[in-house]
């Protein structure tokens, strides 16, 4: 009776260990397609920001994005618009332009705040 039950121990540890193997090759590929490197992974599996963000260029372009419409714009419609640049520095811009009170977000949707949304009427923010 114990040679079974072992069997059947080191058959489903294999069995785990291989879920763990396909999970965590699928998740090393969209990190490459995402094209992040060694610390942008590190800052995002802690949650905490290890690596200094100063596109200020994206920065710019999300801004006139969020701004180029009323109402709020999806993450996907922005990522879409800005497709030429990294979705990891578009996602590090946004939590800088959020952490400033620039730019909102809730869930996927983008806001620009009170503050940036009068500076655009007043012909501030321009390309």
């Amino acid at each position: 009776m114990h040679r079974i039950t072992t069997l059947i121990r080191v058959r489903a540890l294999e069995g785990t260990v291989w879920i763990l193997d396909r999970t965590l090759a699928s998740c090393v590929r969209r990190l490459d397609v995402a094209d992040a490197n060694p610390p942008d992974i590190d800052a995002l599996l802690q949650g905490e920001r290890t690596v200094e963000h100063a596109d200020t260029a994206t920065e710019r372009l999300l801004v006139l994005q969020v701004l180029e419409r009323p109402g709020p714009r999806s993450r996907a419609e922005l990522e879409i618009a800005l497709s030429d640049i990294k979705p990891l520095a578009i996602c590090e811009a946004l939590r800088a332009l959020e952490a400033e009170g620039v730019l909102y977000t809730l869930g996927e949707q983008v806001l620009a705040s009170g503050c940036a949304q009068h500076l655009d009427r007043l012909g501030f923010i321009s390309l």
